[in-house]
């Protein structure tokens, strides 16, 4: 019974691994830059290189042991070897991703970042690895002391592993009236919106994010995303995709070989082949691991 709840945060992990990434990583308002020794550990696993990740990750948090993100990002590092090794040594990694995370609060607990993470891990990993709802409520309401904005997040958090989506999205949108600029809040509205087909809905978040701010990287991004979903407004989508692309202030987790990738797609959809392809191609070039980009690539190459 235990091999088989292994085997089933083993895949939640998936997705609690592809929100760490969410981390703000870049410069202001996403949070300040890091350490050169642990945005190695970052470019090393956006190659594909996780044991060498892990090294690093090693390195700079014996060096730097009060920085918090070092330690975010030493978990980060263990959880993709989580999901890389197989069923018997994936409770190994995982622990030692929670280690890291809890590591990275108790060195950082302003750091809402660090919190969500932990909170992902408390909420998907069964008992026997040290998961528990009180454990993510408890991170959701030490959330709350960072400021109003970040407790909406989290308690769109619990929501959504709730399943219950509709009060996430309020969740969320609390957070934006919390604090217009916060760019989790904007994602996670858009994201809810778009994932129950409410793109009007969206674009109107979308709009609102624009207007106060022409070159904000989540307005420009999703753009982009809902002209692919929706069919409506491509050359658009296709202006701010690339608009974005220009930009050196992104959100981690708005990559920008998903970005290249997009394109393409819409590309694609205004009968440019040639450039779809070149935008494909980008795409897989930055991001090897993109499978989506690398199977588009191959049905329009041919």
């Amino acid at each position: 019974m235990r091999r088989l709840r292994a085997l089933a945060f083993a895949v939640s992990l998936a997705f609690a691994v592809s929100l760490v990434f969410a981390a703000p990583l870049l410069a202001q308002p996403f949070g300040p830059p890091l350490a050169p020794e642990v945005a190695q550990v970052r470019e090393l696993l956006r190659a594909g290189q996780v044991d060498d990740a892990i090294a690093q990750a090693e390195k700079a948090t014996a060096a730097r042991a009060e920085d918090g993100k070092a330690w975010l990002w030493l978990g980060n590092a263990y959880g993709r070897k989580a999901l890389e090794v197989g069923m018997l040594s994936k409770p190994k990694w995982a622990g030692k991703c929670r280690d890291a995370y809890e590591k990275a609060v108790a060195v950082s607990p302003s750091d809402p970042d660090a919190r969500l993470s932990l909170m992902q891990y408390y909420l998907q990993a069964p008992g026997f690895l040290g998961g528990g709802r009180d454990k993510a409520e408890a991170q959701a309401a030490a959330m709350q002391t960072i400021g109003p904005a970040w407790g909406h997040i989290g308690r769109a958090a619990l929501l959504l592993s709730d399943d219950k989506d509709d009060q996430a999205v309020a969740a969320y949108q609390d957070a934006l009236a919390a604090d217009p600029t916060n760019y989790r809040a904007a994602l996670g509205v858009i994201s809810q919106h778009i994932g129950g087909k409410r793109f009007a809905e969206a674009r109107q978040v979308v709009d609102a994010a624009l207007a106060r701010d022409p070159r904000d990287p989540v307005g420009l991004y999703m753009l982009g995303r809902i002209a692919i979903d929706d069919g409506q407004r491509i050359d658009q989508g296709i202006e701010s995709l690339a608009t974005y692309i220009t930009l050196e202030n992104r959100p981690e987790e708005l990559g920008l070989a998903a970005a290249w990738w997009r394109k393409g797609l819409l590309l694609e959809k205004v009968g440019r082949k040639d450039d779809a392809v070149q935008a494909l191609r980008k795409a897989v070039e930055l991001d090897k691991r993109l499978e989506p980009a690398k199977k588009d690539l191959e049905r329009l190459a041919s």
